[in-house]
């Protein structure tokens, strides 16, 4: 759940200011 509630954090945070590269080095890490 807590793996869960991180990637939705991540995504809300991509989704205010969208970033392809951003979001693949973050995948990443």
């Amino acid at each position: 759940m807590r793996e869960l509630k991180e990637s939705e954090k991540v995504q809300k945070y991509f989704n205010r200011k969208p970033q392809p590269t951003g979001m693949r080095r973050e995948r990443n890490h």
